[in-house]
């Protein structure tokens, strides 16, 4: 990604606050990029679920002294920490910037999205996953627990459950969407859950090879 996309030729940045629609790039990664434009700090953080405790730590750091800059990448965001997080946005301090990496932005309240300049990246990378979705459709019911511990035991994550389930929905589209319309409804319903920390990943990995499985029997 290049720094051009968020700071004019003559140094300016073009908004306090971004939007980065992106299932690739790390906060980490996007704080390389600003190494060198004289922040006071800058505050990177990978989140499954940005809950609102963070939105108010956020809105106490902005308040204080000097040029920082905020990076987030974060998985799930509930609705209350949406509203919290555009009341901060609405007046963000002067020497104040935001830098939010989400998976889809259809995920955030039209107002919130309002409020950012989202980033258009041409070069976007390819959702990357070690689970072939046509592979993983294949096996049986068993074979799909079975596979659910090995992966389980390597380190998989819930960035990595995230990926296989967008691949596993491009999947069943190319498939047919009407064929597949339950299954999609499910994996739908099964991104929602990623962030939340009550949720594991072998719950929702299970719960779709069982709706995968019912998809299967009914065609």
């Amino acid at each position: 990604m290049n720094k051009s996309l968020f700071i004019t030729n003559e140094g300016a940045w073009k908004h306090h606050v971004f939007g980065i629609e992106s299932q690739n790039y790390s906060a980490d990664d996007l704080a390389l990029l600003f190494q060198d434009e004289n922040f006071e700090y800058c505050y990177t953080k990978e989140i499954d679920f940005l809950a609102i405790d963070e939105v108010r730590k956020l809105k106490k750091l902005q308040n204080e002294q000097g040029k920082k800059l905020f990076i987030l990448h974060f998985l799930q965001i509930q609705k209350e920490s949406q509203n919290a997080l555009l009341k901060m946005l609405e007046e963000p301090s002067e020497h104040s910037y935001f830098i939010f990496i989400f998976p889809q932005k259809k995920m955030l309240l039209d107002t919130v999205l309002s409020r950012m300049f989202l980033v258009n990246n041409h070069k976007e990378r390819e959702v990357k996953s070690s689970i072939d979705p046509s592979e993983y459709f294949q096996k049986s019911l068993s074979e799909k627990f079975d596979f659910h511990q090995k992966i389980l035991k390597k380190d998989f994550q819930k960035k990595d459950l995230l990926a296989f389930l967008l691949n596993m929905e491009s999947f069943l589209k190319k498939e047919g969407s009407e064929r597949f319309a339950s299954s999609l409804r499910q994996i739908f319903f099964l991104r929602s859950l990623i962030g939340k920390p009550q949720v594991s990943i072998k719950m929702i990995l299970d719960h779709l090879a069982i709706s995968l499985e019912t998809q299967k029997s009914s065609l």
